[in-house]
C-alpha cells in the first residue's frame, strides 16, 4: 500500500514551480524597497545606541538584512527571468508536440549529423531549465544562509571585544590584568579566526578535510568541526549545501559560487562614474537636501541639523540640533557634573487614562521632578558641543530649547539665529560638533548648510 504522505509530497514537487512562482513574484514585490530602507535608516539606528554590545548586535542585524536583501532581490529576478523562459519553452512543446522536424531542414548530411549532435530535445530542454530555475530558487536561501552564518561566526570575538573594553579597558597598562588579558586576547582572537578558517576551506573545498585518511588529523578535526557547525548555525543552509554538492559537479558548483559572489560584491560596491570634475568627498561647495525640513521625510529620523528650507522669508532661522544616544559618552566627557536626567532602560511609552482631566498639570507624579538647574545644565552641556557659525561669523544664540518630534519621536534641540543683519542672498550656515572622546581637540563632525536669505 501506497505512503500518502509520499505520494503528497511527490505532488508537491512536481508542481513547485507554482509555489515557487507565485512566493517569488510576491516577495520580490515587498523586498524591492528594503535595502533602501536599510540604508537609510541604518546609520540611524546606529548612532542611537550608545550601548557596546546592543550597537554591535544591531550593526550585525543590519548588515545581514542589507545583504540577504540585495541577495534575494538578485536571486529572485534570475529566477523569475529562467521561470519565464521555461514557461515559453514549454508553450512552444505544446503548439508543436513533435519538436524540431530535422525532415523539414534541407541540409546538407554534414550539417544534419552535427545539428542533431548538438542540439538539445525541447524536452531535455524543458527540464533543463527547470532545474536551473528551482536551483536558483534555492540557491538565493542558501547564500542568505551563508550570510547568517559568516556574522555569526564573528559573534565571539565580537563579544569578547566589547567585554574587554566595558570592564577592563580603565585598567592601567601596569596592572597584572592589563598585561595578562594583553596576551591571551590576541591569542585567543588569533587562534579562533586561524580555526575559523580551516573550517571554512573544509567549506570551500566541498570536504576536502573530511575525506582525508588520516585518523590523528580526523580525532582532531571532528570536535573542531562540530564546534563551528554549531556556531555558524549549519543545520540550516547544510541540506540545501549538500543536496547541490551531491548532484551537481564540484567544479561547476566552485564556478557558480565564486563568479556569483565575485559579480554580486562588485556591483553592489561599485558603479562606473565619468563624473571627473565632482567631489566624492562632502565639502563646503554642495548641496545637500537632508538638512532641509521641506526636503526631508519627517516620519524619519535624522542624524543631520536641520533648517526649514533652503529659502529663508523671515527675520529668525530656526535650527534643529538632533540628539543621538551615541553622543552619551561624549557630553559625559564634556560634562561630568551634570545629573543624569533619566537612567537607561526600559520606560513606559504610553499612558491610558480613566476618567475626566481636572488638570492641565502633565507632570508625571511616578517619576521624580528634575531640579531646574539641572535640566538647564543639561541643556547647556548639549548645546556646548555644537559650534555654529553664518559665512564665518561665530554666532551665539540666546536660548536653546529641548524639542522632540512629534512625527518621528526624535529628541534634540531647537535654537533660533538672528538673520536681521544680514544682507539678501546666499549664505552659509557651518555647524561644527566636538567629539569630546578623543584626545584630539580638532575631532569634529562638520555640517555645511547653504540657504538663501530672502
Amino acid at each position: 500500500m501506497e505512503n500518502p504522505s509520499k505520494n503528497t509530497v511527490a505532488q508537491l514537487r512536481s508542481r513547485s514551480w507554482e509555489m515557487e512562482l507565485l512566493l517569488s513574484g510576491f516577495v520580490l514585490v515587498l523586498l524591492l524597497p528594503v535595502p533602501g530602507y536599510f540604508e537609510q535608516q541604518g546609520s540611524i539606528w546606529l548612532t542611537n545606541l550608545n550601548i557596546g554590545i546592543i550597537q554591535q548586535l544591531f550593526t550585525i542585524i543590519f548588515v545581514i538584512g542589507l545583504f540577504s536583501s540585495r541577495i534575494l532581490i538578485a536571486n529572485l529576478i534570475i529566477y523569475l527571468f529562467f521561470r519565464g523562459f521555461w514557461v515559453g519553452i514549454v508553450g512552444l512543446t505544446s503548439a508543436f508536440p513533435e519538436g524540431i522536424r530535422w525532415s523539414q531542414l534541407p541540409y546538407q548530411d554534414k550539417y544534419h549529423q552535427y545539428l542533431r549532435r548538438k542540439t538539445w530535445s525541447t524536452d531535455y530542454y524543458v527540464e533543463l531549465i527547470n532545474r536551473i530555475g528551482s536551483s536558483v530558487f534555492s540557491f538565493s536561501f542558501l547564500l542568505v544562509f551563508l550570510v547568517v552564518a559568516f556574522f555569526s561566526f564573528l559573534i565571539i570575538p565580537m563579544l569578547v571585544a566589547v567585554t574587554f573594553n566595558r570592564y577592563f579597558a580603565d585598567y592601567p597598562d601596569a596592572h597584572w590584568v592589563s598585561r595578562v588579558l594583553g596576551l591571551v586576547l590576541p591569542l585567543f582572537l588569533i587562534t579562533y579566526i586561524c580555526l575559523g578558517f580551516i573550517f571554512l576551506l573544509d567549506f570551500l573545498t566541498f570536504g576536502l578535510i573530511k575525506r582525508l585518511d588520516w585518523k590523528p588529523l580526523q580525532r582532531l578535526y571532528f570536535p573542531l568541526y562540530r564546534f563551528f557547525r554549531w556556531i555558524t548555525l549549519a543545520r540550516l543552509y547544510t541540506p540545501i549545501y549538500y543536496t547541490f554538492v551531491s548532484n551537481v559537479p564540484k567544479k561547476i558548483t566552485a564556478l557558480l559560487l565564486i563568479a556569483y559572489l565575485g559579480i554580486f560584491l562588485f556591483f553592489t560596491n561599485y558603479r562606473y562614474s565619468e563624473e571627473i570634475f565632482y567631489p566624492t568627498e562632502r565639502t563646503s561647495a554642495q548641496l545637500l537636501n537632508q538638512y532641509y525640513e521641506d526636503q526631508y521625510d519627517e516620519t524619519r529620523s535624522t542624524p543631520h541639523p536641520l533648517i526649514p528650507s533652503e529659502y529663508i522669508t523671515r527675520a529668525y532661522l530656526r535650527l534643529f540640533l538632533p540628539y543621538l544616544v551615541s553622543d552619551n559618552d561624549s557630553l559625559q566627557h564634556l560634562c561630568p557634573e551634570v545629573d543624569l536626567l533619566q537612567q537607561p532602560g526600559f520606560i513606559k511609552d504610553f499612558n491610558v487614562r480613566i476618567g475626566t482631566v481636572t488638570s492641565t498639570d502633565t507632570t508625571q507624579t511616578t517619576a521624580p521632578q528634575q531640579p531646574e538647574e539641572n535640566v538647564q545644565a543639561a541643556l547647556h552641556c548639549l548645546a556646548s558641543m555644537y559650534q555654529i557659525s553664518i559665512n564665518d561669523s561665530l554666532c551665539h544664540p540666546s536660548v536653546f530649547y529641548f524639542y522632540r518630534n512629534d512625527r518621528n519621536g526624535q529628541p534634540g534641540l531647537v535654537t533660533y539665529l538672528a538673520l536681521t543683519s544680514l544682507p539678501d542672498g546666499p549664505h552659509q550656515l557651518t555647524i561644527r560638533k566636538r567629539d569630546y572622546t578623543s584626545a584630539n581637540p580638532e575631532a569634529y563632525q562638520t555640517h555645511f548648510i547653504p540657504f538663501i536669505k530672502e
